[in-house]
């Protein structure tokens, strides 16, 4: 089958066929159903298949013309037999029969099954008349500790602030999207426009990183839960995220941070 991963009209070996793949054949293959290859079998090919091979079976010519095509995978009835250990039924049908993992976001139907733990169900406010988990929150804590972002020219320092007025300063500025707080010196508050790359200070402060927020966020169902099992897993391998994981807020921020804790 590698003989047909390559471009229509396109003459390659076998092993040069493989590295087709990013050539974008298998897009064209999905797109359209099948295509088109010539596979240029050289001399050892041909002696290593007439040596396995039945008399006649293997090609005198070293061109063959191959097809790369789309088929069904046939899939054989289950096995009723352990009935005990299964769930039967349609998919979106009964409301009991749900898949909901530790980083997903929850609803109200499942607030109070697993995985979702209790701090996640008791940090979701209620409010009359509006959707479950799914609320406004001006800023999240993203570091707390001898930590800080990288300052530019275009930080903007204020001082003798309390961190709710270092807050709502940030709301106010279009150009702010971070914020940094410290409470000594009677408080200190940097305003922000990025906050790319948070690195350790080497000096004993606590720096308070908080990110803007526009839109309305949701908590997922058990964020400890998730560290382990999905977060630090790819944190630890320096992974990119897939293209469907869904990141938490700031996540990128955290991932460029060059103090593991």
């Amino acid at each position: 089958p590698s003989a047909c991963i390559t471009k229509k009209d396109q003459t390659t070996s076998p092993h040069q066929a493989v590295r087709a793949i990013d050539d974008g054949l298998l897009i064209d293959v999905f797109a359209s159903g099948s295509a088109q290859a010539t596979l240029q079998l050289d001399q050892w090919e041909l002696g290593e298949a007439t040596r396995f091979a039945d008399a006649g079976a293997v090609p005198a010519d070293p061109k063959v013309d191959a097809n790369w095509s789309l088929s069904e995978v046939g899939c054989g009835a289950p096995n009723f037999a352990d009935k005990d250990a299964m769930i039967l039924g349609e998919v979106g049908g009964a409301p009991d029969k749900y898949s909901l993992g530790a980083c997903e976001c929850f609803g109200e139907g499942h607030k109070d099954a697993e995985p979702v733990s209790q701090d996640s169900n008791g940090a979701v406010p209620r409010r009359t008349g509006q959707d479950f988990n799914h609320f406004p929150i001006r800023s999240q804590l993203i570091a707390q500790g001898p930590y800080s972002c990288e300052f530019n020219n275009d930080t903007d320092l204020r001082w003798g602030v309390s961190q709710k007025q270092c807050e709502e300063i940030c709301q106010e500025e279009k150009q702010c999207s971070f914020y940094q707080y410290v409470k000594e010196n009677a408080g200190t508050c940097a305003l922000l426009t990025a906050c790319d790359h948070i690195g350790h200070t080497g000096v004993q402060i606590t720096n308070n990183i908080y990110g803007m927020v526009s839109d309305d966020v949701c908590r997922i169902a058990d964020p400890e839960a998730c560290w382990v099992q999905r977060k630090r897993r790819r944190a630890l391998s320096f992974a990119t995220p897939g293209a469907h994981e869904d990141l938490c807020l700031f996540e990128q921020q955290l991932d460029n941070c060059d103090a593991l804790t």
